[in-house]
């Protein structure tokens, strides 16, 4: 995908959106937040008003959240290719360098794909000529836009956007962690107020953010800091956003500017 790929697909995603779109929002996502950062956390605030949304918004919001996802991915694959071609890297670190880079062209490709389903799924709530415009060169073949149907894509298609499908990917960054991992990642809460959490998770709603682990029943971390923010008034989104920033797992650290980042305190309010 170029940029003025991009350009048209986010102009259209914020014209649908419409007055949804927070007054404040262009002029707090300046100079401050890079394009795919602002992008992403105005996906997280528009989820928050789904149900007020049309289908055809709904899938538009989740389209912007993955806007942001996969530029993020990509500008960090930019900047890691440019460093390797500026600096003469020790041969002992090649290794551990050339596995970063291919994670986070990993990353890059399956926000990409992502990305391109929903833009073919959103592509048939478009009128005909509009769907052409803005999409035949990026969505996925077997479609034609303006239609209610897909015909033998080439592609597996997402049919319908999953109930909080903006968390699934987000989610998909993190590793599972046990209890004891979740209690010491996010030990601002005491041990017995977690111990207590977990024992009530299924009444608490904890019990959603559960993985099962490779030996014990474990739990996403970010879903769980999600549910700190609801669930617990002295968790702020900045705190759990620094502590998850802080604990990517190696395939995910070039997405650490997501939870990371100046001037957005506005965003939260």
């Amino acid at each position: 995908m170029d940029e003025g790929d991009l350009v048209l697909i986010r102009a259209q995603i914020l014209h649908d959106l419409g007055d949804l779109v927070p007054e404040n929002y262009r002029t707090v996502a300046g100079p401050g937040i890079g394009k795919g950062r602002a992008d992403w956390m105005l996906g997280r605030i528009l989820a928050k008003k789904k149900s007020l949304m049309t289908e055809r918004q709904a899938l538009a919001c989740q389209i912007l959240l993955l806007l942001g996802l996969y530029r993020v991915a990509n500008d960090a694959l930019a900047e890691k290719k440019a460093r390797r071609a500026s600096e003469q890297i020790p041969s002992e670190k090649k290794t551990d360098e050339e596995t970063e880079l291919r994670e986070s062209g990993n990353n890059v490709l399956f926000f990409e794909y992502q990305l391109r389903q929903y833009l073919t799924l959103y592509s048939m709530h478009l009128p005909k000529n509009k769907g052409h415009a803005l999409t035949s060169l990026i969505v996925l073949d077997g479609y034609e836009p303006g239609s209610v149907a897909v015909s033998t894509p080439k592609i597996p298609l997402i049919s319908s956007p999953p109930a909080n499908s903006d968390e699934e990917h987000l989610a998909a960054l993190f590793d599972p962690l046990t209890r004891a991992g979740i209690a010491a990642l996010f030990n601002m809460i005491d041990k017995e107020t977690w111990k207590n959490y977990f024992e009530r998770a299924a009444r608490n709603g904890l019990i959603n953010a559960r993985q099962q682990g490779l030996t014990e029943i474990c739990y996403n971390p970010f879903l769980v800091g999600e549910w700190l923010i609801k669930n617990n008034t002295n968790c702020t989104r900045r705190q759990i956003d620094q502590k998850l920033a802080n604990n990517l797992p190696r395939r995910s650290r070039s997405m650490k500017e997501l939870f990371t980042g100046e001037n957005d305190t506005h965003l939260y309010n």
